[in-house]
C-alpha cells in the first residue's frame, strides 16, 4: 500500500514503552529491490541485533549499553490488513542499544516508505516534550554512538493525562520543528503507522517526510490522521544509504507489517 504524504519528527529521551510490531515493511516509489519484509520470526527472548531477515538483511547495534531490543512471542493485527505472522519485538524501558537494519543499497532520489503496527504498554519515563522511536538512517554497519541523522523521525510524547501523542520530524532534533497529531492514544492500543521520506533535488532542503496514523488499509486516501511538517532544515543526506532504525529507551512492542 502506498499512502499519501505526512511529515513528523521525534527526539529521544529516556522512556518506558513497549512497541509491538507485527511486521515491518519497506516500500519504494522507485524501481529498487524492495519491499523488504520483517516478521520478527525469532525465538522469544532473542536479541534483535545479530538476527538476519529472510531477505538476508542483518540487524546491527547502534549505541552502547547492555540492554537490547528483543523478540517476544505473539504479534499485532488491525482490521482491514492481512493477519500478521511471526512474532514482535519489545523495546525495553532503559536507554540502551538501538537496532539498525540496512536496506542494502544507496538511494539518491524517489520516495521510500516504512510501515508497522505499534502498541505502547507503559508510559513510565516518557516526557511531555517527546522522544523518537524509529526512522530512516544514512549510516552503514554497527556503531557505538547513537545515530543523529534520522529521517522521518517517529515521535512519542506523554499528554500528562494518561495517554500519548504521535509526532513527526523530517530530520530535526529541535522540538519547535516537530509536528504532532492532536489525537490522544492510550496504552495497549494498537496503532498502524506508515512513514515516508522523499528525496528531492531542487534545493538542499526540499526533502519531505510524511507520516500516516491509522490510514484506511483499503481506501488509502481516507486517512484517520495525516501529519506534514515542511521544515526548511537540511535533509539527512543527499545520498542515503538507507537503514531502518529502532531506538531503545522505552518499553514498546512492535510488529512489522
Amino acid at each position: 500500500m502506498r499512502p499519501s504524504g505526512l511529515n513528523w519528527k521525534k527526539t529521544k529521551r529516556g522512556l518506558r514503552w513497549f512497541l509491538a510490531i507485527s511486521w515491518l515493511a519497506l516500500f519504494p516509489a522507485i524501481s529498487l529491490a524492495l519491499p523488504d519484509y520483517e516478521p520478527f520470526n525469532y525465538s522469544a527472548g532473542a536479541n534483535l541485533i545479530g538476527q538476519t531477515t529472510s531477505d538476508g538483511l542483518t540487524w546491527v547495534g547502534a549505541g552502547a549499553g547492555a540492554t537490547q531490543i528483543t523478540a517476544t512471542s505473539g504479534n499485532l493485527s488491525v482490521f482491514g490488513l492481512a493477519p500478521s505472522t511471526g512474532n514482535s519485538i519489545q523495546i525495553p524501558s532503559t536507554s540502551s542499544l538501538s537496532a539498525r537494519m540496512p536496506i542494502g543499497f544507496t538511494v539518491t532520489s524517489g520516495t521510500l516508505y516504512y510501515s508497522f503496527l505499534m502498541k505502547v504498554a507503559d508510559l513510565t519515563g516518557l516526557s511531555t516534550t517527546g522522544s523518537h522511536l524509529a526512522g530512516f538512517n544514512n549510516s552503514v554497519g554497527s556503531q557505538t554512538q547513537i545515530p543523529t541523522a534520522i529521517g522521518t523521525r517517529l515521535l512519542l510524547r506523554a499528554t500528562g493525562t494518561g495517554g500519548f501523542n504521535i509526532g513527526l520530524s523530517k530530520a530535526s532534533t529541535t522540538t519547535t520543528d516537530w509536528t504532532w497529531s492532536p489525537a490522544q492514544f492510550q496504552t495497549n492500543e494498537t496503532v498502524f503507522l506508515v512513514g515516508s521520506y522523499t528525496i528531492n533535488s531542487a534545493t538542499t532542503s526540499d526533502d519531505v517526510a510524511k507520516l500516516w496514523i491509522n490510514p484506511d488499509p483499503i481506501l488509502a486516501p481516507r486517512i484517520r490522521f495525516r501529519l506534514h511538517s515542511p521544515q526548511r532544515a537540511a535533509p539527512i543526506s543527499r545520498t542515503i544509504r538507507l537503514q531502518v532504525l529502532f531506538f531503545s529507551s522505552a518499553p514498546v512492542a512492535c510488529n512489522r507489517h
